[in-house]
């Protein structure tokens, strides 16, 4: 029973997450490339929205995992229902060129349509400013000199 018979609205707020994999380092490029579309899939079908992809290229692992000391890494940045995470989880459980994941949330009640603005002016150079940047610099250069190790204050 909705006043006038209205549904309410949904929030457009939804959890905000981050997921981290490692994957074969041997898969041909059109393996790989379709590993990674699988995952958006996964995610765009649970109604859940893709911030971002960063591939960050083949690393060295600290210790070997499922025999490889190597690994691809992507970072995928996506938002959505708390279900969202863990289909995604359970897909790259199930999927054999994926070496290890973890996904950790960013924030309760973030804005998808927010984040996918601030990527886009990211990606369109909207940076800060050079000068913006060496002020923050400066800034945290100096310090606090009552903090400042080997100081006496007096």
């Amino acid at each position: 029973m909705f006043p006038r018979g209205n549904p309410p609205e949904r929030r457009p707020f939804m959890k905000h997450y981050e997921t981290v994999c490692i994957l074969n380092p041997d898969l041909a490029d059109e393996e790989y490339q379709a590993a990674l579309s699988k995952s958006r899939e996964v995610i765009e079908k649970q109604k859940g929205i893709v911030v971002k992809v960063e591939e960050w290229g083949k690393q060295k692992l600290a210790y070997l995992v499922k025999k490889y000391d190597k690994g691809s890494y992507v970072v995928f940045n996506y938002c959505g229902d708390s279900g969202v995470s863990a289909e995604l989880e359970r897909t790259l459980g199930l999927d054999e060129r994926y070496l290890k994941y973890m996904t950790v949330k960013l924030e309760e009640k973030a804005d998808p349509e927010a984040l996918l603005r601030q990527e886009q002016e990211l990606k369109a150079g909207s940076a800060p400013s050079e000068e913006d940047t060496s002020e923050t610099e400066q800034e945290s250069e100096t310090g606090n000199p009552a903090t400042t190790e080997g100081e006496e204050n007096g």
